[in-house]
């Protein structure tokens, strides 16, 4: 349990930094309305496909000229091995940032595949969310690193999960959708 507490804190750090860098892009226009349904669709696209494999998002993301983003090494335990990648990207609504983890240790591999951005209503985007992906019972929200988020175990099957949190706590109301997928070690 120890090694999912600290590979979602890791999550996080990346996913404020990055949602950070998007929400300046966006404080000085107003986000267009068809923004949420594009981001769900950059969701389908980038993530929800395939089960996420870091390398071969890293190849699309490169493929698709986006911009990659620092991103900053963290103390992990020596059971652990992290890789991770980040990208801001644009659609013609507006930005969004792009996130894969690799978090590799003892029990298996967890990859983990999230779509960032500011939205207008969080709560309207979950709806949405949930209605465009099938998610017919919303569990009650829990709070990982300060944030609200929505966890819809068993998402693509046993060991995948879909997170929708509300990132609003780093400042303009923005979301992150965020797919995992543990492949279990031998």
């Amino acid at each position: 349990m120890r090694n999912i507490s600290v590979f979602c804190s890791v999550l996080f750090s990346i996913a404020n930094a990055a949602v950070g860098a998007s929400a300046e892009e966006t404080h000085v226009l107003p986000i267009p309305k068809n923004h949420e349904q594009a981001l769900i669709n950059a969701f389908e696209i980038m993530c929800n496909l395939e089960p996420p494999n870091l390398d071969r998002l890293a190849e699309r993301a490169t493929a698709m000229r986006m911009q990659p983003q620092d991103v900053a090494p963290l103390n992990l335990p020596s059971n652990l091995t992290l890789r991770r990648k980040a990208w801001n990207g644009k659609l013609t609504t507006g930005p969004f940032s792009f996130l894969v983890d690799e978090t590799s240790g003892p029990m298996g591999t967890i990859t983990t595949c999230a779509i960032a951005s500011s939205v207008p209503d969080v709560n309207a985007f979950r709806g949405e969310v949930m209605r465009e992906l099938r998610l017919s019972t919303e569990p009650q929200p829990t709070f990982l690193g300060g944030h609200r988020a929505f966890i819809f175990k068993n998402f693509q099957g046993d060991g995948s999960g879909l997170v929708i949190e509300d990132l609003t706590p780093s400042g303009q109301p923005s979301v992150m959708i965020k797919l995992s997928s543990l492949k279990k070690s031998n």
